[in-house]
């Protein structure tokens, strides 16, 4: 099981286990200690670091997998990271506005990795697409995935205060 924090504006953060499966996700019980929660301080660390702010992002530790017909949305609903017939992709207000390349319909699940990478692989779990974020802090678990309400997908290094964005769909709006 993987943790997501989904912040919401005026609620704190909770660190919730979650499966994934063939039908819809299903929440189990808070899943131990939740992480630093500077994020939920406007103006506090975090948002001077450049990640998402409070009630602006679904974020996802390593270790999350979406399985085909399954995705995670934004707090607000714009923006949905999903595996839909075989494909990886991001939708703003239902529409795509990106897609993995070289998956082209074969995918059957997207990993976020604890090595911090972002991969869709077949049904005989061969890897078809990555992000390459698998080194430095990446490589190290210290990075998250960001499904942000302004309609991009982002994985930020939780500890590089200078550098924090490590790879983006660069569909925000």
């Amino acid at each position: 099981m993987s943790k997501v924090r989904i912040f919401t504006a005026g609620l704190a953060a909770a660190s919730v286990a979650l499966i994934i499966g063939s039908g819809s996700p299903a929440l189990a019980a808070p899943a131990g200690p939740a992480r630093a929660a500077a994020l939920l301080v406007p103006g506090g660390p975090e948002a001077a670091k450049g990640l998402p702010v409070p009630g602006s992002a679904t974020i996802l530790s390593g270790g999350n997998v979406i399985t085909n017909n399954n995705g995670f949305d934004s707090p607000n609903g714009n923006t949905r990271l999903e595996m839909y017939a075989g494909e990886l992709q991001v939708l703003i207000n239902g529409r795509v506005a990106w897609y993995a390349p070289n998956v082209n319909g074969n995918g059957n699940y997207t990993s976020f990795q604890t090595d911090g990478n972002l991969v869709a692989y077949n049904s005989q779990s061969q890897p078809l697409w990555a992000s390459n974020t698998s080194f430095g802090d990446c490589g190290a678990g210290f990075c998250e995935l960001a499904i942000q309400n302004d309609g991009n997908v982002v994985i930020y290094d939780t500890i590089d205060s200078l550098h924090p964005v490590v790879w983006a769909t660069n569909t925000g709006q």
